[in-house]
C-alpha cells in the first residue's frame, strides 16, 4: 500500500471521552479514508482545541468525496448492554455504517 498518513495533534492534547466509542468511530472513519484512497494518496488526521468545552478530529483524504446527502446517513446509533450479565446497565453507541 502506498499512502501518506500524516497526524496533526499538539502533544499537550488532553481528551475526557468514553474511549471505546471515540475509537470506533476514529478506526471506521480512518479505515473507509484508506479504503477509498488511491495509490499514492494522502490521509491527515488532525485534532485542534478550538475551545475549552471541545475539540475537533478531522480526517481528510485525497480519495472519493462522499456525497453530503450521505454524510448524516453515515452515521447510526443504537443500544447494548455493558456486558451480558448485567442487562440493567444500558449504554448508547455510536458507528458509521460503509459508504
Amino acid at each position: 500500500m502506498n499512502k501518506s498518513i500524516t497526524t496533526i495533534v499538539p502533544e499537550d492534547l488532553y481528551v475526557e471521552a468514553d474511549w471505546e466509542i471515540l475509537s470506533i468511530i476514529t478506526r471506521n472513519l480512518l479505515s473507509n479514508a484508506i479504503k477509498f484512497t488511491p495509490e499514492g494518496g494522502k490521509i491527515t488526521i488532525k485534532a485542534e482545541n478550538n475551545s475549552p468545552d471541545f475539540i475537533e478530529v478531522s480526517i481528510h483524504d485525497t480519495g472519493v468525496e462522499t456525497p453530503k446527502e450521505k454524510i448524516m446517513s453515515i452515521f447510526f446509533f443504537r443500544e447494548r448492554h455493558v456486558n451480558k450479565r448485567d442487562k440493567k446497565r444500558n449504554r448508547k453507541q455510536i458507528g458509521t455504517h460503509p459508504v
